[in-house]
């Protein structure tokens, strides 16, 4: 017999609204076109050195797994799983933890660029850097290289995955032609940068057509937080300043830019999601929004008409229906938050695989309980079923178009967890490794 998807009793859908993945460069070499076969074989060399320089410079963070090869420390329980670049790998992890569909962003643990990325400087131990382009003909093709590979790792159970287009951002008309491409190609949205140094703020007529081009194409743009503002984070501070910088800085800072200046009022199909930025912030940050707004519409400094005419209505309401949150590894005081402030609906939960701070860890026996289960209880226990079932799924199914009953039908063939599973209080977390699901007071604890 059928469930409704409002019973208790149902396979509650979950999608993980954030999740990586890391073609390996000689994985992608298929797509490049002939002419610039030479270049790319270049560009795996000095990748290569690269990550050997990086390993000298911050040994503090690496360690070695075999002879001659070493790893990112935190890294190596996940390393296990070849999700990032095998689809049958990565079914096997959605399905051990009941995840139905995901969103894909690039990131690996294994350090993998797009082909043709600018690298940087090894001395800083980010491991991908925002830089202006040293070559921004080949960077374009390496990101439509990239989006191929994507397209096809897609291809496979489409209706469980949401791939993140890669757009050459410094280029309004070729991004157009990007976008238009992936959304034929069956890519579901638009990896969207923080706002650089090195590009107009977002709030300027450049951006126009790529506002247009993404809202006519049902193409959301999704900003991650990895992708920070090219600053240099070495030293012993560097780590925690990034931690901090990136979030509700870097993060949330192409918001009022994008809000003050109106794209949201001429373009109201347009739909922007801002992925893990940890932390119950979203009342406070709407408020000081608003009192921004209100302020320079008539203060002691003079009236603003102009911004009226922009931006008739206070920015918040734009964000209740145009933002949405990617809240990876979401803590039970974020989802409490959003449930009892009214935002549940547009809260996503992210698992951040394969990422060692997010839920799914590598399991040492599969037939033991997976940490994203026990994670999701100890979120949402307490939490009603209808926010539950909003934050964990439904929410990003309708951001993303997924297509409902066919990830119903998915979540019931893995086993996906029930309300009554995740009513289930977990009080104490997990041994093993920190996972950031678990924290009860900050952004990262």
């Amino acid at each position: 017999m059928n469930v409704a998807i409002g019973s208790s009793g149902a396979a509650v859908i979950v999608v993980s609204s954030d999740t990586h993945v890391g073609p390996l460069l000689r994985d992608m070499r298929q797509y490049c076109p002939k002419r610039s076969l030479s270049a790319f074989d270049d560009y795996v060399r000095e990748n290569d050195a690269y990550l050997a320089a990086m390993t000298l410079n911050n040994p503090e963070r690496y360690v070695e797994i075999e002879p001659g090869k070493r790893q990112r420390l935190a890294t190596i329980r996940n390393l296990r799983t070849e999700g990032d670049h095998d689809i049958g790998a990565r079914h096997r992890d959605m399905n051990f933890d009941g995840v139905a569909a995901d969103v894909m962003f690039h990131g690996h643990i294994n350090d993998q660029p797009i082909p043709f990325t600018s690298l940087g400087d090894p001395k800083d131990p980010t491991t991908f850097k925002n830089r202006t382009p040293d070559s921004p003909e080949l960077e374009a093709l390496g990101r439509h290289i990239y989006n191929q590979w994507l397209a096809d790792f897609c291809s496979v159970e489409p209706e469980r995955h949401a791939g993140l287009a890669q757009i050459p951002i410094w280029d309004v008309e070729a991004s157009v032609m990007e976008i238009e491409w992936a959304a034929e190609a069956g890519l579901r949205g638009i990896n969207f940068p923080v706002q650089q140094s090195w590009f107009p703020m977002y709030s300027k007529p450049h951006w126009e057509p790529l506002w247009a081009s993404a809202a006519a194409n049902k193409m959301p743009l999704v900003t991650h937080i990895g992708s920070s503002g090219d600053t240099d984070y070495s030293g012993p501070a560097g780590r925690a300043v990034n931690l901090v910088e990136m979030g509700t800085f870097f993060g949330l800072r192409a918001l009022p830019w994008m809000l003050l200046a109106g794209v949201f009022e001429r373009h109201p199909e347009l739909r922007v999601a801002i992925t893990e930025v940890p932390g119950i912030w979203w009342p406070s940050y709407l408020a000081r929004l608003d009192s921004a707004y209100r302020y320079s519409l008539d203060s002691a400094q003079g009236k603003l008409p102009a911004l009226a005419e922009l931006c008739p209505k206070p920015p918040s309401e734009y964000c209740q229906s145009n933002l949405f949150v990617g809240a990876s590894f979401m803590s039970h005081a974020e989802a409490k938050d959003a449930w009892r402030g009214g935002y549940s609906t547009n809260y996503m939960w992210g698992s951040d695989y394969p990422h060692p701070e997010g839920t799914f860890q590598y399991p040492d026996d599969w037939d033991e309980t997976p940490v994203t289960r026990l994670a999701q209880r100890f979120t949402f226990a307490g939490i009603p079923e209808k926010p539950t079932r909003d934050m964990l799924g439904m929410n990003a199914l309708r951001f993303y178009g997924f297509d409902v009953e066919k990830l119903r039908a998915v979540a019931e063939r893995i086993n996906a967890p029930t309300i009554e599973e995740l009513g289930t209080p977990i009080v104490e977390p997990p041994e093993g490794p920190p996972n950031c699901a678990f924290r009860q007071r900050g952004m990262w604890d």
